[in-house]
Order: C-alpha cells, then structure tokens, then sequence
C-alpha cells in the first residue's frame, strides 16, 4: 500500500518547487537552512513540517520547537533562479500533458 503525503509533507514541498526549509529559534535569534533534499533523506519523505518544528532543537540555546518555514524561491537575478524556473516549467508541462488526457 502506497503512503500518502500531506500537504505539508517534505516530499509534497519538493515536488511543488520548494527546495530549503528555514529553522529559526526566536529566543537565541539562531538561524539555519537545510535542504529538504537532505532532511527526506534522514527524516523520510513523509515526514511534515510540523513534525520538523517539534523535533528541532537549537544548537546554540538549546531550546526545543524552533520555528520552521519554507524558503521562497530565488528571485530573479539571484542564484539558483535559473535552474528554479527550469524545474517549474517542467512541473507545469508535466501537468499539462497530464491535464490533456481528461479532455
């Protein structure tokens, strides 16, 4: 039986374009981003970000359940922009393709 993903499943951000999740801890002002590339490889895909957020710790303070957010794509003229835009108009000619097959 295939699992099914929540929304806010790390593999439901990836295939939707997200590529970095933000862990912040408001008390200590400690910041880091990850790849969710990397965390589907440790946690698995099936994992969600709230889970993320209980399971974080601060490595600074030590304080548990940081704040975790998805980071927004790049920006034109930023790095990684390209290569984002690429994999969003693959995205969206594979639902096309997918979307023709109901006409």
């Amino acid at each position: 039986m295939q699992q099914r993903l929540g929304y806010y499943s790390l593999e439901m951000l990836y295939h939707t374009g997200s590529r970095e999740v933000e862990f912040r801890c408001f008390r200590c002002k400690w910041r880091r981003v990850a790849k969710i590339e990397n965390l589907m490889g440790k946690y698995g895909p099936a994992m969600e970000l709230y889970d993320l957020a209980r399971r974080a710790t601060c490595t600074k303070c030590g304080r548990d359940s940081c704040w975790v957010q998805v980071v927004p794509p790049p920006a034109p003229g930023e790095p990684g922009h390209e290569e984002y835009m690429r994999h969003a108009v693959k995205r969206y000619e594979d639902w096309l393709g997918y979307a023709r097959r109901f006409r």
